[in-house]
């Protein structure tokens, strides 16, 4: 077979090299291009997915949810996430935190029950007899009964340190600011080194220098008195600006001037304020629904009912009598002020307060209780009386 037709002179081969690169150039052009194209779809989709990732976990971690309004920051239709996604457990001291409760004079432990009417005459009669056996110690109350307006007082616009329960006007505040369009709820509260607070709660033991949401802090510092929480909160909202607020409410006694655990500040005469009297007065608008909103109301309700520290006023009563309320405590005072569901569609407001106590709380604290236990069992039929959480 003659060959030679197919043999190709040296012009001819060069000239089929030459193209046989420019088809080999052009054919990798053509693959980079496509590459080029799937590696910029694939990046922007890689962008929109990390964005979306992002935009999820800054939601949960700094606010808790995407509401603009207090009525929904806090809404809490089950426990509340706690932070770093910890188990609810590990906060509660108790078996668990009971269904709040709503805007209502109605116990719903006691649905079929029928309670007695109080005699207010007697409860006074055995609260003083209590009292005069704490020589030494100033106690003011106010005791309401938000069902017939019955009041008994005792130096109800004498001013107390108010300890912790500076952290109601605090709340309400924030709620104020929430609703307002003052603080905005994404941006949730920054934990700093500098707020880290001794005392009570457990925050103080938590990582700093992050950002935490505004639910998981509020729960912290009425549930568990967290004074870490507090600071955080008190550093977003501004201390002179809850004094402010008080002012406009009408409560002229009520301050927050210092961190509840700026004991130097202190001993330098610069003190948080209030009267049993203001106090009463917060809690019950909060009770009536008329703090901020019906809605925002019925939230700090949740947040304050049942709350595991239970030595003062739950301490003789039954476990399933619910109680909301708030407790203070620092050197020379012990505080509690809330309201307690009684059967028979009877709420009872009691905003109790003790100083000149020095370090002896106890003394303090179960007065106060036995205020709360002479109420429950001047309410309740004697066959009814259970046992108290603390017996």
């Amino acid at each position: 077979m003659d060959l030679s037709r197919f043999k190709q002179t040296p012009e001819e081969r060069r000239k089929n090299k030459e193209s046989l690169i420019e088809m080999l150039q052009e054919k990798v052009e053509i693959i980079s291009h496509k590459l080029s194209e799937k590696r910029r779809t694939i990046s922007v989709f890689a962008f929109i997915f990390i964005s979306l990732i992002s935009f999820v976990i800054f939601s949960l971690v700094t606010a808790g949810g995407f509401a603009g309004s207090a009525e929904a920051v806090l809404n809490l239709p089950n426990p509340p996430r706690l932070l770093a996604n910890r188990n609810y457990e590990r906060y509660c001291n108790g078996p668990g935190w009971r269904a709040p409760m709503s805007i209502t004079l109605s116990s719903p432990n006691y649905p079929d029950i029928e309670g007695r009417r109080i005699d207010w005459n007697k409860v006074s009669g055995r609260i003083n007899n209590t009292i005069a056996q704490k020589r030494g110690v100033r106690i003011g109350f106010v005791i309401k009964d938000l069902k017939t307006g019955r009041t008994l007082l005792r130096n109800e616009n004498a001013r107390f340190a108010s300890a912790s329960l500076v952290k109601i006007p605090l709340l309400i505040t924030l709620y104020r600011d929430i609703t307002d369009g003052k603080i905005k709820v994404l941006q949730g509260a920054y934990y700093s080194e500098k707020l880290r607070a001794s005392g009570s709660g457990r925050l103080k033991s938590e990582p700093a220098n992050r950002r935490i949401n505004l639910r998981d802090l509020v729960f912290l510092m009425l549930q568990h008195s967290d004074n870490t929480a507090t600071n955080i909160l008190a550093d977003l909202v501004g201390y002179d600006h809850v004094t402010r607020y008080c002012r406009t409410m009408g409560w002229r006694n009520t301050n927050f001037v210092r961190p509840v655990m700026a004991l130097e500040l202190r001993a330098k005469g610069i003190e948080n304020w209030t009267t049993p009297k203001e106090f009463s007065e917060i809690i019950e608008k909060i009770f009536r629904g008329s703090m901020i909103s019906q809605e925002a109301s019925r939230e700090m309700i949740q947040f304050m009912t049942n709350p595991p520290i239970d030595d003062r006023l739950p301490r003789y009563l039954p476990p399933r009598i619910d109680i909301v309320h708030k407790t203070g405590l620092i050197y020379d005072n012990a505080h509690d002020v809330g309201i307690i569901y009684l059967p028979g569609d009877q709420a009872v407001l009691v905003s109790a307060f003790a100083d000149n106590i020095g370090t002896n709380y106890m003394t303090a604290k179960e007065t106060i209780a036995s205020i709360a236990r002479i109420i429950y069992e001047e309410a309740t039929p004697p066959s009814l009386w259970e046992p108290g959480r603390r017996h």
